[in-house]
């Protein structure tokens, strides 16, 4: 047995009429008679007389009648709560990614009218395991089995500083962060650090302000006008990419935000 058998019994029920219950599901009438018939195999007793005036429904299909508008509310629930999960979706990007997903927004927004982006923005990592996020944008690549992560480019770190600044003065990373490729450039230049952060969103608006100079990723700082590069040599390089859960290759929704991604960034 199955939904299509029992949608086609619901519209029988109530419209009385092959035809008519074939109009309101838009196939054939054939197909209304065929289901009905393999419902009624399958029960192995009638659920309709049929005759010139149209269907009238057996003891049998009466008793059945509110089972089938039951089941029929509950799959249609069903359907609804999906639709609404699938307009939704949630991108794990790391902190000052708003101007760098304008792109791909637009570009989603002509693909997919109907679908928004939930933006986890930050440094601390999601867990796409636990279902933590369904999209994330990570400045590294990994290798677990049960995820797809796919390079999207190299993004380069140079020392940025306001148009104007002359001073000195340094914005650095938290100690948690010490260990980056570029926070290791920035002690061994050596120089007063005013201020330390974790977040890149948090470095930007301190550089834009003119409390000094920081090292920043190219992706981010270059999309800042108030924003210059100090010097020209490159202080660090990361791979960024983008990850997901190999399961979610299914889903419409992850599919055209990866390809908007690869689209747009790489």
């Amino acid at each position: 047995m199955n939904w299509d058998d029992l949608r086609c019994l619901q519209a029988a029920l109530e419209t009385k009429s092959l035809v008519a219950a074939a109009r309101r599901l838009g196939v054939k009438h054939t197909t209304i008679g065929r289901r009905l018939q393999a419902l009624e195999d399958v029960l192995g007793a009638p659920l309709f007389l049929r005759g010139p005036d149209g269907l009238r429904a057996t003891g049998l299909a009466e008793r059945l009648r509110p089972l089938v508008e039951a089941t029929s509310l509950s799959v249609e629930t069903l359907v609804r709560a999906a639709a609404a999960d699938q307009s939704q979706l949630r991108i794990a990007v790391p902190s000052g990614f708003t101007k760098v997903l304008a792109p791909v927004i637009a570009k989603l927004r002509r693909a997919e009218p109907g679908l928004t982006l939930n933006v986890l923005s930050g440094s601390a990592p999601v867990n796409l395991r636990r279902g933590e996020a369904d999209v994330a944008l990570r400045y590294s690549t990994l290798t677990d089995p049960d995820l797809v992560s796919r390079r999207l480019r190299e993004t380069t770190f140079y020392l940025y500083a306001a148009k104007g600044y002359r001073g000195s003065d340094l914005i650095g990373f938290e100690a948690a962060m010490a260990a980056t490729p570029a926070a290791k450039w920035l002690e061994a230049r050596g120089g007063n650090v005013v201020l330390r952060a974790r977040e890149i969103a948090d470095k930007v608006a301190a550089t834009v302000a003119g409390l000094g100079m920081a090292a920043l990723p190219d992706i981010v700082a270059d999309l800042e006008p108030g924003l210059v590069r100090v010097e020209r040599a490159a202080i660090a390089k990361l791979t960024l990419s983008m990850t997901y859960r190999r399961e979610q290759r299914v889903s419409r929704n992850v599919r055209a935000v990866t390809r908007a991604l690869v689209e747009t960034l790489s």
